[in-house]
C-alpha cells in the first residue's frame, strides 16, 4: 500500500489528502447533525423541502419507480434534485435527518472540486490549501446544518468550473460533455441558479474567441455538445414545469417580489457589498 501511495503523482497524492480530510469532516458533520438536530424543530423551507423529499418516497413506495418519477415531476417550482437524492437514502432507511447525509456528501464534491480548480490552475499544494479554505469555511458548516439547495447547487456550480478548465478551451468533447451535464444538475439544485449562467457563458466563450484561429471547428463542436448535454439534463425536470418555473422567478426570483429581500440596499452600492460580506462572515 504504502508504495502504491509513493508511486502517485504529487497531485494524486494531494488529492488523497483532500480526500481523507473530505472524510473526516463529513464525520464530524454526520456527528453534529445526530447529536444537535435530532428532534430539533425545522423551519419554513426544511420543512417543505424535507416534505417533498417523503412524498417522492411514498411515490416509490407505491408505484415504483414511475411512481417516484411521477411525484419528483410535481414539485415545481421547488428544484427536484436535493429531495429526489434525499429520498432514494429513504427507501433503505426511512427518517427526517437522512437529507442532511446527502448535504454532507455535497459537500465533500464541492471540497474535491474546489482542490481540482485549484490544482490545475497553481498546483496540488495550493490546491489543497484552496480545499481546506472551502471545506473548513462558515458557509460549509452553515449549510451542512440546514436543509436548503445551497451546497448542491455551489457543488455543481465549481464542477463544471473544474470541467470547463479540463477542456482546454473547448478542445476535449469529454470534459465539455461533463461541463454541460454539471450546468444542467446545477440548474436542477436550484432554479435561481439561471442566474450564473451568463458567467459561465461569458468563461465558456472566451477561451475560444482568443484562440478563434486554432482547430475552431473542433471547438465549436465541442461547444455544440456541451450546450445538448447541459439542456438534457435540465430538461428531465425543466420540460413538464418551465412554466411554473418562469412565473416564479419573473415575479418572486428575480422580479418585482424581490425586493422585499433585500432593499435596504441597492444592488452595486457599498451597504449592499458590506451587507453580504458580514452575512458571509456571521
Amino acid at each position: 500500500m504504502k508504495e502504491r501511495v509513493r508511486n502517485l503523482s504529487p497531485a494524486w497524492r494531494w488529492a488523497l489528502i483532500v480526500a481523507i480530510g473530505c472524510l473526516a469532516m463529513a464525520a464530524i458533520n454526520v456527528w453534529w447533525v445526530a447529536t444537535y438536530r435530532h428532534g430539533y424543530p425545522m423551519d419554513v423551507d426544511e420543512n417543505g423541502y424535507t416534505m417533498i423529499g417523503v412524498l417522492d418516497y411514498l411515490g416509490f413506495e407505491n408505484g415504483g419507480l414511475s411512481g417516484w418519477w411521477e411525484m419528483v415531476q410535481t414539485q415545481t417550482p421547488s428544484a427536484p434534485l436535493l429531495p429526489a437524492r434525499a429520498s432514494i437514502g429513504l427507501i433503505f432507511n426511512p427518517g427526517i435527518l437522512q437529507g442532511f447525509g446527502v448535504l454532507i456528501a455535497f459537500a465533500a464534491l464541492l471540497t474535491l472540486a474546489t482542490y481540482g480548480i485549484g490544482e490545475r490552475l497553481a498546483g496540488p499544494r495550493l490546491g489543497a490549501l484552496a480545499a481546506l479554505a472551502v471545506g473548513t469555511s462558515q458557509g460549509i458548516f452553515v449549510f451542512t446544518r440546514e436543509y436548503i439547495f445551497a451546497l448542491p447547487t455551489a457543488a455543481f456550480l465549481t464542477c463544471a468550473v473544474y470541467a470547463l478548465i479540463r477542456s482546454e478551451g473547448m478542445l476535449k468533447w469529454r470534459w465539455a460533455v461533463a461541463c454541460g451535464a454539471a450546468i444542467g444538475l446545477m440548474l436542477l439544485s436550484r432554479t435561481m441558479a439561471v442566474a450564473f449562467l451568463p458567467g459561465l457563458g461569458v468563461a465558456i466563450l472566451l477561451p475560444i474567441l482568443l484562440d478563434y484561429r486554432d482547430r475552431l471547428k473542433e471547438r465549436l463542436l465541442n461547444l455544440g455538445l456541451l450546450v445538448l448535454s447541459a439542456v438534457l439534463v435540465a430538461a428531465t425536470w425543466y420540460w413538464n414545469n418551465f412554466g411554473p418555473v418562469y412565473d416564479y422567478l419573473t415575479e418572486f426570483g428575480y422580479g418585482s417580489q424581490a425586493k422585499n429581500f433585500g432593499e435596504e440596499a441597492s444592488f452595486f452600492s457599498w451597504e449592499r457589498f458590506k451587507l453580504v460580506a458580514e452575512e458571509i462572515i456571521q
